[in-house]
């Protein structure tokens, strides 16, 4: 007997055992093409996700030995003792007879005495012309207020520096001298100067 099927409005007769509708091979290998698509899609998926995963591994890191200092033990002093030298030694700074030329020299031999570094000056050179002990040397420096001295190279003799100064004095009146000096090595080795 058949059955009245809703959709076509009319009587439908049923199928024999075994036989399978009409259109069920059509929808049976679109089901077929459904679920593989599926799969494969949820395969590439996967696939992604693992290559992902991989590629954000934190980096290895190697261990190495803590470092680890040994402690620090101090003890303090049971009496503190200040030390007072009686005598200062003092090493002069000598510069280098590369770094100066004659000139420069000269120059700075008068910066020296300018500024009261006596102990500089004396080791550019006031050592070698002062015919005096340094003390003595020094205190001929007492009464002189400010030096002022031009110096040039002299082009016909290497070494030589020709000076004009102007020594102003305590008291207000100036002096003037001239000459030249002989640089050697970068420390003033010879001298002739005069009063003007």
């Amino acid at each position: 007997m058949g059955q009245w099927d809703e959709d076509q409005q009319h009587w439908a007769e049923p199928l024999p055992p075994g036989e399978p509708p009409p259109g069920g091979a059509f929808l049976r290998l679109l089901i077929v093409i459904t679920v593989g698509l599926l799969l494969t899609a949820g395969a590439g998926v996967g696939l992604w996700a693992l290559s992902r995963s991989q590629d954000r591994q934190p980096p290895v890191s190697v261990p190495t030995a803590p470092n680890v200092l040994p402690p620090v033990t101090t003890s303090p002093p049971d009496t503190i003792t200040p030390a007072f030298p009686t005598e200062v030694a003092v090493t002069p700074s000598t510069p280098s007879p590369s770094l100066l030329g004659p000139r420069a020299v000269v120059e700075r031999y008068y910066q020296d005495l300018n500024s009261r570094d006596y102990l500089d000056a004396w080791n550019l050179g006031g050592s070698n012309i002062a015919q005096v002990s340094y003390d003595r040397w020094v205190g001929g420096f007492s009464t002189t207020t400010e030096i002022d001295a031009a110096a040039s190279d002299d082009a016909t003799v290497p070494g030589m520096v020709n000076v004009f100064i102007r020594a102003v004095q305590s008291d207000g009146t100036v002096k003037w001298f001239g000459g030249t000096y002989t640089v050697t090595g970068g420390v003033i080795t010879g001298a002739h100067i005069t009063q003007q």
